[in-house]
């Protein structure tokens, strides 16, 4: 609540790295992104030397595990998530964390797949009235698109 000493937000902070995560960053509000000098001086604590391009996303030094996905990820995905996911992993290296974030866009897509489905099986409409999923299928392309837009495939 704005004006109430200590309910006057605050606790639900987001870093510019989670803003930039979930697709709502903006610079005007969340300060600079990192630049190649500050990335340069990530403590070695975090197993990985930053190297490459520094004007798009960064990537990792060969040092770094390059992020695969497990078989029963892999298997929980839909067709197209599957398609989708050997194609970017043809083109694209990733993380770890840019995985994780990866494979909840794909989840996500998987969800939109199945709800697609129940649409189609049932009707756009449901006793005259739109079919209840097709709120819950705007949420999940919602989700999807920043969930993608955070990769910054393509950028480079």
């Amino acid at each position: 609540m704005a004006g109430v000493k200590g309910r006057s937000g605050g606790h639900n902070r987001l870093s510019a790295r989670e803003h930039e995560l979930v697709g709502t960053y903006r610079a005007d509000r969340h300060g600079p992104q990192a630049t190649a000098a500050v990335l340069r001086h990530v403590p070695s604590i975090i197993g990985a030397e930053l190297c490459g391009d520094f004007a798009g996303r960064p990537t990792f030094a060969a040092t770094s595990a390059d992020w695969a996905p497990a078989t029963n990820d892999v298997e929980a995905l839909g067709p197209r998530a599957r398609v989708w996911l050997a194609d970017v992993m043809r083109a694209y290296r990733f993380d770890p964390v840019e995985g994780q974030v990866l494979l909840a866009a794909l989840r996500c897509l998987t969800r939109i797949e199945a709800i697609e489905a129940a649409i189609d099986a049932e009707g756009v409409t449901v006793e005259g009235k739109p079919h209840p999923l097709l709120a819950a299928l705007r949420g999940e392309q919602r989700i999807f698109l920043a969930q993608w837009a955070a990769l910054k495939l393509g950028r480079e």
